[in-house]
């Protein structure tokens, strides 16, 4: 009775909110689909007991009564008639809440029918309709799915009539709808025979370019909002933590290659701690090693070119025709990375065999199904992101054995249809809501961001703009920008933000091409504005070093200012002085006996660390007729922020590469704790070389103890502790150690140890003397307990190392 009750107070929302909300949804597709046409509301009609259950769908039922009002330009149903449903109960229309629905885009989501309806639905019809409102004339793709069969009705006529039991997989049913300038009516009939119960629909527009134009500054803002999540997921040793047990080096190389394409600087401290961190860890896996050349020959750094060849060398060893992980069997997956990460080498001028390339043009073949597209082993069913990866691999062997290489006649046109009949498949299946697997009757959509990077992988390598008649870029595009979550990621139900958020940047910075991505404004990093409104308006562009200069002199300040005979040049300058946080940085000498002109006053400056930084100009102007011995004024400019990346400060360096001076790294130590707070937080995360996991106690345990003991002894003389931190930017998801006991060698006398809870940084701490170590036990004393009164914490380490440091003589 309670459900019953909820479920009602939502039809009754639904009701009295359905015209605002029809405005709200309808203004909120056109804003994501940046089309000629605005989608109202779905409103829903159920449910009508249906007796023939999914074996017919014909029998008619109230709202088909209703089709001459749903001709083009008609006033469509009466949505506040009631009817006579199921059971005898009166239902009427209702406009589906936004909740209601699951999916990236409401209005586009799956409607889950039997969860919107308090009966058994077994044997049961739902309606469901909406208008579509055109500009002009035009038309729109529409694809579909139902649980179980279904009937389309579009402005008053039958269009599709599906009696099948099955679920709901978009793309079953396929429509093209030509619409008519104004009002145009969709109808949709879903019968249940019993079980689940729904129905999806999403649409494809043409994108005109208006709609381009609308849609660029939104995509370059996802860009940048993108970029900056990706830079607060980086751990202090300069890591990314992405399944850092499988890949060690994988997310790390991935998000340094997406960020470069996005506009980072190499000099990034980003980007410099992070290749810290990869050179000191050779790649072990085809993935790892793959995105690390890919990372590498982004940075156009010829001082990486021997690193390169030595991973290339290594990716040629692991070839068996294609790849594995090395080991295992080999998939197309783990290929198609790595004759991008051969491209990117070759690309830099790293000699790769052609016969490397023959071999795996020869596999690649072996990976393309029956109905022309490509399966992620021999002989598995195509899917949309495996015929996008055998397209590219295909693509990449022909571009780098060359109209001329030693390929043989046959085995060049093999390898040539089957592009143009991969391409051809991505065309007939073409989605950018779904990895399209034709054959799946319940398709995982879990790697949706990695299939529509597939997608601009084949677009840059082939050419082309459109797969058949699909604009792949923009209407991808237009679904990304709609998707991103609000801290500039992309993530799904199984979390995995960080990977998919680098695939959907890659995809939208066309990071394939040559001439990759749409302007970011990280491109351009400049500061300031004229502003006629203050004395002195300041410009700056640049980071390390960043420029500075006085772009324009305010009205009134040249008013004040300004020389009779020099009306129009600007006050006469006798020096400008820089100043942040109220130190002088930099001062410029002005002419006392000539106005500023066109004279910026420029300065280089080069901060000591990254930050955001507020500069002010304090300007010396001489008096309007004036002598020179007269003192001269003073205007000032309002602060100018600024933000400094790509300063690389010692400690960075220093973390990054904490694991070759870690005395613990290769040792045989067995770890063990009083608890642990779940099976990803266990005691050897604690020294396994990797910021981005640890330990952290059960949130009820009172000995909070990590013991390690170890097989034989290490000479040590610094410990260094490290907070656990669930999230990398945030210490607030777990508590921080202040006050750790430290117990060397079951000696009786402990050391105490104090942390700073509110310093991500790690707490480094020296024995007397050095110690030959066999058993290190420590326990949290003391820690901090986060923002909420009275919840319990769990704390622990991210990472315990121990060093032998050198030592001055006098030490």
């Amino acid at each position: 009775m309670r459900e019953r009750t909820r479920l009602d107070r939502h039809r009754l929302a639904g009701r009295l909110l359905a015209p605002l909300l029809a405005l709200v949804l309808a203004q909120a597709a056109h804003a994501t689909q940046a089309s000629d046409a605005e989608w109202g509301v779905w409103y829903l009609l159920s449910p009508f007991d249906h007796p023939p259950g999914s074996s017919s769908i014909a029998e008619s039922y109230g709202p088909e009564t209703d089709l001459e009002t749903m001709r083009a330009g008609g006033l469509g149903p009466d949505l506040a008639r009631a009817y006579e449903g199921q059971g005898g109960e009166t239902i009427r229309w209702e406009a589906l809440l936004t909740r209601h629905m699951k999916g990236t885009e409401a209005d586009q989501a799956k409607i889950d029918l039997q969860a919107l309806t308090p009966r058994q639905t077994d044997r049961a019809v739902a309606y469901l309709y909406r208008r579509i409102e055109a500009r002009r004339a035009c038309s729109v793709r529409v694809l579909m799915g139902s649980d179980d069969g279904m009937r389309l009705w579009f402005n008053g006529k039958l269009r599709i009539d599906s009696p099948v039991p099955r679920g709901v997989v978009v793309g079953d049913e396929r429509l093209t709808l030509e619409l008519h300038p104004g009002v145009n009516h969709l109808l949709v009939k879903v019968c249940n025979g019993g079980g689940a119960w729904g129905f999806q629909l999403v649409y494809q527009f043409e994108i005109g370019e208006k709609a381009r134009a609308e849609l660029q500054p939104r995509i370059n803002q996802a860009i940048d909002r993108g970029v900056e999540y990706v830079l607060e997921q980086q751990h202090m040793d300069g890591s990314w933590g992405y399944l850092p047990g499988q890949y060690r080096n994988g997310q790390t190389s991935l998000s340094v290659y997406t960020l470069l394409k996005s506009g980072v600087s190499p000099d990034h401290h980003a980007i410099q701690r992070a290749l810290q961190y990869l050179s000191s860890r050779p790649p072990i896996k085809t993935y790892s090693a793959s995105c690390q050349l890919m990372a590498l020959a982004a940075t156009k750094r010829d001082a990486y070119l021997d690193w390169m060849q030595g991973i290339a060398e290594d990716l040629l060893d692991w070839q068996s025709g294609s790849w594995g992980y090395p080991l295992g069997n080999l998939d197309l997956s783990n290929t198609q990375y790595a004759a991008l990460g051969l491209r990117a080498a070759a690309q830099r001028g790293i000699s790769i065999p052609s016969k490397a390339w023959d071999k795996l043009g020869a596999h690649a073949l072996s990976y393309q199904a029956k109905d022309s597209g490509f399966g992620y082993h021999p002989g598995s069913r195509a899917t949309g992101s495996m015929t996008a990866a055998g397209v590219s691999v295909l693509c990449i062997c022909l571009e780098q054995i060359g109209g001329d290489g030693p390929l043989s006649p046959r085995r060049r046109k093999a390898m040539e249809t089957a592009c143009d009949e991969g391409v051809s498949w991505l065309a007939e299946h073409f989605s950018v809501h779904s990895n399209p697997q034709p054959h799946a009757s319940n398709p995982n959509q879990r790697w949706l961001e990695y299939y529509l990077y597939g997608l601009e992988r084949v677009g840059a390598l082939t050419g082309l703009e459109r797969f058949g008649q699909h604009d792949w870029y923009w209407t991808g595009a237009s679904l990304l920008v709609g998707a991103q979550g609000d801290e500039g990621q992309w993530a799904t139900a199984y979390g995995e933000s960080e990977p998919n958020t680098c695939f959907a940047l890659l995809f939208l910075q066309r990071a394939t091409a040559p001439t990759s991505g749409q302007s970011s404004t990280r491109r351009s990093k400049r500061y300031g504005v004229d502003d006629p409104e203050v004395a002195v308006s300041l410009m700056a562009s640049g980071d390390s070093p960043l420029t500075v200069w006085v772009s324009s002199f305010g009205d009134q300040a040249r008013r004040d200012w300004e020389w009779a005979e020099d009306e129009g040049d600007g006050p006469r300058v006798a020096r400008v002085r820089y100043l942040v946080g109220g130190e002088t940085i930099a001062v410029v000498e002005g002419d006392r006996g000539v106005p500023a002109g066109i004279s910026r006053y420029p300065i280089q400056h080069r901060f000591a660390s990254p930050g955001t930084y507020a500069i002010i100009a304090q300007v010396e102007v001489v008096r309007p007729g004036a002598s020179d011995e007269d003192p001269p004024g003073a205007i000032q400019s309002p602060p100018l922020e600024v933000r400094i990346e790509e300063v690389v400060e010692p400690w960075m360096i220093e973390y990054a590469t904490d694991s070759t001076r870690n005395e613990l790294s290769g040792a045989r130590v067995e770890v063990s704790s009083s608890s642990q707070h779940s099976g990803g937080w266990k005691a050897a995360n604690a020294i396994d070389d990797r910021a981005a996991t640890g330990w952290l106690c059960a949130k009820d345990d009172e000995e909070r103890t990590i013991e390690l003991a170890l097989r034989r002894p290490v000479r040590a003389n610094t410990l260094i502790l490290s907070h656990a931190r669930p999230k990398p930017e945030s210490l607030s998801h777990a508590g921080r150690a202040s006050l750790v006991e430290l117990v060397l060698d079951n000696r009786k006398t402990p050391f105490r140890i104090e942390l700073d809870p509110e310093d991500p940084g790690k707490t480094t701490w020296s024995f007397q003397r050095t110690e030959s170590i066999r058993n290190l036990k420590l326990r949290i004393l003391a820690f901090s307990e986060g923002t909420d009164p009275g919840v319990k914490m769990t704390v622990g380490f991210a990472e315990i190392e121990l060093q032998n440091r050198p030592r001055d003589k006098k030490d």
